[in-house]
């Protein structure tokens, strides 16, 4: 696996488990719920800016853009999935 994806995991990780703790909104997950949904966003924006540069994910190095993009959408992803998570409850 190459250390791009594995930072992308990573950071992913850490930015689903701060929202964890710093939102007051719980998936049924709990704090590993939302850390895996971190990892997903954190994949898919790291897939999505290597897509949009046309970087091979395998050579590429780690730069700061890729990084603030995954860590961003993985922030994104997780606000989402927990503000429809809980609408649907209180329905």
């Amino acid at each position: 696996m190459p250390n791009l994806v594995i930072s992308w995991i990573v950071l992913g990780a850490i930015a689903g488990l701060l929202v964890y703790l710093f939102s007051s909104k719980r998936l049924m997950g709990g704090m590993f719920g939302n850390i895996a949904i971190g990892v997903v966003g954190a994949l898919a924006g790291g897939y999505l800016v290597t897509g949009a540069t046309h970087a091979d994910i395998s050579s590429a190095s780690l730069t700061w853009g890729i990084l603030i993009t995954s860590a961003a959408s993985a922030v994104i992803v997780t606000i989402v999935f927990q503000s429809e998570a809980t609408e649907r409850v209180k329905k």
